[in-house]
Order: C-alpha cells, then sequence, then structure tokens
C-alpha cells in the first residue's frame, strides 16, 4: 500500500497537467465521444452536429471511435453535463495503480515495482499522454490511457496465478 501510494505522489508532482480542477467538466468542444453519450441518452446514435474527426453518413454524423470512453462517459453525463474532470483524472490514475499492481505480482518486491511503473508512467510516452488526457480529455489521448489501462489488465490477468 505504501507502495502504490508512492508511486501516485511521484506520477502526481510529475505530470505537467493540474490534477485538481474542481467544477471543469468537458463536452463535445473538447471530445466528440463525450456528445456521442449525450446522444445515447436521448435516444439517437447520431450527433447533432458535426465536429473534428466524425463520419458523415447519408447526411448525418458519427463518431467512429471505439465505444469504450462513450461507454464510460454515458455513466456520468446525464448527472454532470458532461464529463467531469475528476472522472478523467480518475481514469489516468489508474494507470499507475494498475501497472505497481501489475510489477509487484512479477517481482514480489515493492521497490522494484515502484521503479517500474514509475518507468512506465513517467519515463515514456505515457506521461505526455496522460497529461493531455487530464488538461483536455483530448480523443486520443484518453483511448490512448483506455488501452494501456486495457493492456495492463490483461497483463495482470495473464502473468497471475493461475
Amino acid at each position: 500500500m505504501l507502495g502504490a501510494g508512492l508511486v501516485l505522489i511521484v506520477f502526481g508532482v510529475v505530470i505537467p497537467a493540474r490534477l485538481y480542477r474542481p467544477g471543469v467538466s468537458f463536452g463535445i468542444t473538447e471530445n466528440v465521444q463525450i456528445a456521442e453519450a449525450q446522444a445515447w441518452w436521448r435516444g439517437r446514435l447520431d450527433l447533432p452536429e458535426r465536429k473534428w474527426d466524425t463520419a458523415l453518413k447519408d447526411g448525418r454524423v458519427y463518431s467512429y471511435f471505439p465505444p469504450m470512453f462513450t461507454m464510460l462517459s454515458a455513466c456520468v453525463v446525464p448527472f454532470c453535463g458532461g464529463v467531469p474532470h475528476w472522472f478523467v483524472v480518475g481514469l489516468v490514475l489508474l494507470v499507475p495503480l494498475l501497472a505497481y499492481s501489475l510489477f509487484l505480482k512479477l517481482t514480489s518486491s515493492v521497490v522494484w515495482a515502484v521503479i517500474l511503473s514509475l518507468g512506465l508512467t513517467c519515463g515514456t510516452s505515457m506521461l505526455p499522454v496522460a497529461s493531455s488526457a487530464v488538461a483536455g480529455a483530448k480523443p486520443y489521448s484518453i483511448n490512448h490511457t483506455l488501452a494501456v489501462l486495457g493492456l495492463l489488465l490483461i497483463l495482470l490477468d495473464l502473468l497471475g496465478s493461475r
């Protein structure tokens, strides 16, 4: 538990984006998938307006991104009017936590788990991607973060005791 806390503290200090921004909520101007989640709640699959990174089919506008962030956004959109900043921060902070858990399982050493998880989250392109996701909920950064979360979950399962 101490190692996971240390990883989160170091990651929180190193990440360029501000992790605490109360009252900030993201919408269609930041991420088209949030508009897609709002459309789902209205009983529609198409989007109300054409923004960047959308597809036009038979006069209707659709998002072409994978639906994972849309599904996650749909959980909070009706209550918050968008995706709150804390929600994105929570997704991003799962990366160092899962990395620590994976490396602790693999090495059985808290010290090595801390070093390796900080190497993954702060010493690779994951840091600017996480910073971009936290700062502006950019679609590519959010989807990259979700992909890393998925890979860490798969590795935790595959490399775990069976």
